[in-house]
């Protein structure tokens, strides 16, 4: 594994993770393991990295900073630390990522990406040799069911008795006491192969528009307000990142490039937007 990668797992009190045990190699140039003093890019608390951040978008059921970076500037997808090590380093960068995007991320909101969703990873794993493929691992939440849990409330039935990721304690909790994806959980990852092969996760990938929660309803038109064009629309939405289209319309011809001496928006003027294109109502 490259001395640049990130593979000091995050503690994993399941018995059912296996064959990750942490090397002993010398630390990265940009190594965020030791990140008690880090700000996460994610959620802009101290203490922690994006890499092991437990917070999540509820718009996309995903996190959405670098987390081999630690940095919002850029997402995992433009990430040049990566495009550097595709063509260079396929095996160790794809080793890499199964610790950053599978194992560091178990119990938690899958890393936002259109090229290397944990499943994906998984796959070229086993191409490559690096996974057998009958390791029953930690896996990421859905999408879908992070969405549930980060809309839940800190006692809701969802939870099990477990830890909500807003009362989550960096370096006191670990990741085992979060809930569990039924969806994945006891698999082996042939089995979360099985699934992606199937179709089963389709709905999962950032290219689709992920299943919003029962409160997340169309909104009203407002009196007043004239309809947003496609291109208007889509001129919004390039101001988001990119890498993810969820929002976007159907025909990718029209898809502005995001101009990056705009300011980005924020949650609120985004939740607005959507709810004018009738994607949700903002709570």
């Amino acid at each position: 594994m490259a001395n640049n990668s990130h593979h000091d797992a995050r503690r994993h009190d399941q018995a059912s993770v296996q064959d990750h045990a942490p090397k002993d190699e010398p630390p990265a140039q940009n190594d965020n393991r030791d990140s008690a003093n880090h700000t996460c890019a994610q959620c802009d608390k101290s203490g922690h990295s994006a890499f092991e951040c437990v917070d999540g978008k509820l718009q996309c059921g995903t996190t959405t900073a670098c987390p081999l970076c630690n940095s919002k500037e850029h997402s995992l997808d433009r990430c040049d630390e990566i495009a550097a090590r595709v063509n260079t380093e396929y095996a160790n960068l794809v080793e890499d990522l199964v610790q950053l995007l599978v194992l560091d991320r178990t119990n938690s909101p899958q890393v936002r990406s259109m090229n290397w969703t944990f499943y994906d990873v998984l796959l070229r794993a086993v191409a490559a040799g690096i996974k057998t493929g009958n390791e029953i691992l930690g896996y990421p939440w859905s999408r879908s069911f992070a969405q549930k849990i980060l809309a839940a409330g800190s006692d809701d039935p969802i939870l099990d008795g477990k830890v909500h990721p807003k009362d989550f304690v960096h370096g006191h909790h670990h990741t085992s006491d979060l809930p569990e994806d039924p969806l994945f959980a006891g698999k082996t990852i042939l089995e979360i192969l099985e699934m992606r092969n199937s179709g089963q996760l389709d709905d999962d990938r950032l290219g689709k528009t992920a299943p919003f929660l029962t409160n997340h309803t169309a909104a009203a038109p407002v009196a007043g307000r004239r309809t947003l064009t496609d291109k208007e629309a889509d001129d919004i939405l390039a101001r988001f990142d990119d890498s993810t289209p969820a929002y976007r319309s159907s025909r990718p011809e029209t898809h502005a490039r995001v101009d990056t001496a705009r300011t980005p928006l924020t949650d609120k003027e985004a939740d607005d937007i959507l709810a004018r294109l009738g994607v949700f109502a903002p709570n």
